[in-house]
């Protein structure tokens, strides 16, 4: 798990908690 964490944040998908919402873990 936290290896998606970091590529999705390489990728910027996590800029605000908002999007961790959307994401969904």
């Amino acid at each position: 798990q936290r290896k998606l964490m970091l590529v999705l944040k390489r990728q910027g998908y996590f800029p605000n908690k908002e999007n961790r919402k959307k994401i969904s873990f």
